[in-house]
């Protein structure tokens, strides 16, 4: 399923993005998960992006909201920019919530499915695949469910 932003779409959800970068430089608030710090506005940004994006497709109200509330509704967003990225969930990650995985960039993505963060907490997608940065759950693909919202 491929969703596509209107340039108006992009432009607010990036502003989100470039806000929430903004917030983290006043508070001296460093990445938690290792990230460098140049690829930080890039990760607001295309967050924000992928959020509305499945707002859009989900066809409900993105709050915009910062991150201490799920991301659209109640469920969470993840993205990356490889096709055949795999879905990342991290030990801090709550249980009962869904985390879907979006391919894509810049405010076109396809939604790959879901997985509950309980269901991902598995020895066999436990992963470091970039050294200095924190072990987490990488699910595949071929794990992921769609279902009758998708």
């Amino acid at each position: 399923m491929i969703i596509e932003l209107s340039i108006h779409e992009i432009l607010v959800a990036s502003q989100v993005g470039i806000l929430r970068q903004l917030e983290d430089i006043k508070a001296n608030k460093k990445s938690f998960i290792g990230e460098k710090q140049d690829m930080a506005w890039q990760r607001h940004i295309e967050g924000a992006l992928s959020e509305c994006a499945m707002a859009k497709f989900l066809n409900v109200y993105w709050n915009k909201s910062p991150w201490f509330n799920p991301d659209v509704g109640d469920i969470e967003v993840r993205t990356t920019v490889y096709e055949t990225g795999r879905l990342i969930i991290r030990d801090r990650d709550k249980d009962d919530t869904r985390y879907y995985l979006l391919t894509g960039i810049n405010g076109k993505y396809t939604v790959r499915g879901y997985v509950y963060a309980r269901e991902a907490k598995q020895t066999k997608y436990l992963d470091q695949p970039v050294a200095g940065r924190p072990p987490s759950y990488f699910v595949p693909q071929s794990d992921l469910r769609m279902n009758d919202e998708l």
